[in-house]
């Protein structure tokens, strides 16, 4: 078992998350209507997500995400609401399974490009 991040919203923040997730039957496909529907930690358990709590302190650092060997990682601050914690998570988790997902609006600046450019 692995701690819980604090950038979990708290309302979805159980004690202990499975390090790999269990196996609860057929998985559901990730739909865009049960991310803005589904209670939050069961979708961040259906589509394998590791949570990271980033050091990053700037206040405009709303997260990030990138899919490592098909597992997508969710980079959140901590420090955040509730209400922010749980839009971002899922915007982050309809972009890293290319969902077409609406863009966040102002003053939200979402850049979408591939790690390599990043590391480049």
């Amino acid at each position: 078992m692995s701690a819980v991040p604090n950038c979990l919203p708290s309302a979805f923040r159980p004690a202990q998350l499975p390090a790999v997730p269990t196996q609860r039957g057929p998985r559901r496909p990730i739909t865009l209507a049960r991310i803005m529907a589904e209670p939050l930690e069961g979708l961040l358990a259906d589509a394998n997500v590791r949570l990271v709590e980033s050091s990053i302190t700037d206040r405009e650092f709303y997260g990030a995400a990138v899919v490592r060997r098909g597992r997508p990682i969710l980079l959140m601050p901590q420090g955040r609401t509730d209400l922010e914690s749980d839009i971002i998570t899922r915007y982050l988790l309809g972009q890293a399974l290319g969902l077409d997902i609406t863009d966040l609006p102002k003053p939200f600046d979402v850049v979408v490009r591939p790690l390599d450019e990043v590391q480049g």
